[in-house]
């Protein structure tokens, strides 16, 4: 539904690996950037294709069906109608 959620609640969720103070994002970034990229790359992208390929196969699975929804509700209209009274407040 396009909520925000807290921080707190983002890492319990798991949305996010760690909260860090702002003073430490940058430099702890960098870090962790430069230890990703120090790893041999080919075992590094194969364990990252193995862990998105079964998601990308339900994605493409379902696309066609899913656009298909988008298109009809986006035209709809409803939709056609909240976007003109959109317009007229800008």
């Amino acid at each position: 539904m396009g909520e925000f959620y807290r921080p707190e609640e983002s890492l319990q969720m798991g949305l996010v690996d760690r909260m860090l103070p702002l003073e430490q994002v940058m430099p702890k970034s960098i870090a962790r950037a430069r230890a990703l990229g120090s790893m041999p790359q080919e075992p590094f992208a194969m364990i990252k294709r193995n862990r998105v390929e079964a998601i990308e196969a339900q994605v493409l699975a379902h696309l066609e069906q899913r656009e298909q929804s988008f298109i009809q509700c986006w035209y709809s209209d409803g939709a056609r109608e909240r976007l003109r009274e959109a317009m007229e407040r800008f």
